[in-house]
């Protein structure tokens, strides 16, 4: 059931409590209720007449209980009324306060345990699930779990509400009252009847065009120069336009479904009154004696209109949204993997691959019966053509893929469940492409505001990013962002491969990292890289058959193959 979801997700933030917002809300209700019931005795001190209902027969014996005499009891009414109503609007301010840095605290607590759950999740399940489906949940279904809680606490609170209204109505005038409950009940029901499965199919549709949008924009912008070079803005447009075209008439739709209940519920009710006030009309009755009534009532009205209205735009949101809560639940609910419980890797002597085979299709082996030795202090280079399972080889040895058979054994230990938490500070990772953070320079390097000023300075050097360094530094280190437009691909690579000499672990592994490197500066620079890593471990994947003579081992693969 969605409401058990959602009550399920909010635990998730120990800073939000149904148990002490509902009940806030709950007391405001009080209130409204209250002042609603003021209105009665005003209204008959005002016309002079006297209704026998039970709220006015306690004000008056409360008025006379204080001494106020009948002449002075619409004056002292209306006093009272306001200073009450002053109360409540201050009431409801605080309360509304809270409620709104309850309801954003959790979309915040929320979208960071999904971040989490995400970035702890296996290799392979990134690769499935997809970058775009994971912001698309994180940014955008969030949202809609949000509209879920806000939905559930009005459902709450509007209930309870209207509860408390309908006993203090039936108090009032049994018959009426009870009339007017069945006219609510009976046309709320026909309205949920008549939308309720059309508004689920819109919210799994509107989840659905919100991944679309952000995949197309992802994919747009990544391929930005291609787009340029082919003329192919019209080609992105139109099919942007075809995306945003269905998330337009999905979201125009669902917004008319929400504003349809208060009008239809205002043209029913309004036929109903003027239907009533003309039978009174026909058979001559007394208007004074009935309009102390027909004001409250009309004023209940005002207030219980805009109730039903948000009870049944609640559930407009749950059959709306329960696709995106759904998705949420499970994602925060299933076993993602404990990268945190990960026992550290010591990597002593050597890496043994033992007849490894991997392939996602058993036709098709990508690597295939693999046997060969990493010894510490061994500066390996593997080649290969493009397909050949090179990058595929770093990925199993550093855990990112478990071998499809075969066995990876670290200093003769065997481990089944290889991650890369278990390599933590023993091994570097450079890949082709790098990314970079909204950071500086250093930063970029380091991951870290206070470094080691004269490690970076040093390795710097040696990558030949010294001059960058210094043009970043005279322009007062500004951030870089994604790079593009302040460092170029090679110059991005020589910063991945930066990181990892900063941190010089045992065990260093670079995945095509110099690609983007003219042949000159690639060979100093690899030059320059081996001497300063000359008693630790280094695994280089490159096409440049030419760089072997700088490696004590050469491994070259064909086909998935040893070759």
């Amino acid at each position: 059931m969605i409401i058990n979801k959602i009550y399920s997700v909010t635990k998730k933030d120990r800073g939000f409590s149904f148990f002490i917002l509902v009940p806030l809300l709950l007391l405001a209700s009080i209130f409204e209720i209250f002042s609603l019931g003021l209105l009665i005795p005003l209204v008959e001190s005002l016309l002079e007449v006297e209704q026998e209902t039970l709220f006015s027969v306690y004000i008056d014996k409360f008025l006379i209980l204080l001494g106020i005499s009948y002449q002075s009891k619409f004056s002292i009414l209306s006093i009272l009324f306001i200073v009450f109503y002053l109360i409540k609007t201050l009431y409801l301010a605080i309360v509304y306060k809270i409620e709104g840095v309850m309801i954003y605290r959790l979309q915040e607590v929320i979208s960071k345990n999904l971040f989490k759950n995400y970035i702890n999740l296996n290799y392979k399940d990134h690769l499935e699930r997809g970058i775009t489906f994971m912001i698309n949940r994180v940014k955008t279904e969030v949202g809609f779990l949000s509209n879920s809680v806000t939905a559930l606490i009005n459902l709450f609170t509007e209930i309870f509400f209207l509860i408390f209204v309908l006993i203090f109505l039936l108090s009032i005038n049994f018959k009426i009252s009870f009339s007017i409950i069945l006219f609510f009940v009976f046309f709320g029901y026909i309205f949920m009847r008549i939308f309720s499965k059309k508004l689920f199919f819109l919210g799994k549709k509107i989840s659905q065009n919100e991944s679309e949008k952000l995949k197309f924009l992802s994919q747009s912008f990544q391929g930005i120069e291609e787009v340029k070079v082919y003329d192919l803005k019209y080609f992105i447009l139109d099919n942007f336009k075809k995306t945003t075209d269905l998330l337009f008439k999905n979201n125009a739709l669902i917004y008319f479904l929400k504003k349809l209940p208060k009008i239809f519920f205002e043209l029913i009710f309004l036929i109903s009154i003027v239907s009533f006030l003309l039978f009174l009309k026909n058979i001559n009755y007394n208007f004074i004696e009935i309009l102390p009534l027909i004001t409250f009532y009309l004023a209940v009205s005002f207030k219980v209109l805009p109730s039903v209205t948000k009870i049944l735009n609640s559930f407009t949101t749950f059959r709306f949204c329960n696709s995106a809560v759904n998705n949420i639940y499970y994602d925060l609910e299933k076993d993602i993997e404990k990268t945190n419980n990960f026992k550290k890797l010591e990597f002593n002597n050597k890496i043994h691959l033992e007849n490894v085979s991997f392939y996602y299709d058993t036709k098709k082996k990508i690597l295939d019966n693999i046997n060969f030795e990493i010894k510490k202090g061994d500066k390996i280079i593997v080649t290969g053509e493009s397909g050949s399972g090179k990058s595929t080889l770093i990925k199993l040895i550093l855990g990112f893929l478990s071998p499809s058979s075969g066995k990876i054994k670290i200093d003769d230990d065997f481990h089944k469940n290889l991650t890369p938490e278990m390599w933590k500070d023993k091994v570097a990772y450079v890949p082709q492409n790098i990314f970079l953070f909204d950071s500086s320079f250093a930063e970029n390097i380091t991951f870290e505001e206070k470094y080691n000023v004269e490690k970076v300075n040093l390795i710097s050097k040696i990558t030949y990013l010294a001059d960058l360094k210094k043009e970043l530094e005279l322009q007062g280190n500004p951030n870089l962002g994604d790079g593009e437009n302040k460092v170029s691909g090679g110059q991005k690579q020589r910063i991945g491969i930066c990181r990892a000499l900063y941190r010089t672990p045992d065990l260093l592994i670079f995945d095509e990292s110099t690609s983007s490197l003219d042949k000159k500066t690639e060979e100093d620079l690899l030059k320059n890289v081996l001497d300063y890593l000359n008693d630790k471990t280094v695994v280089f994947i490159t096409h440049n058959s030419k760089l072997e003579k700088y490696f004590t081992k050469k491994l070259n693969l064909k086909y998935g193959k040893i070759n």
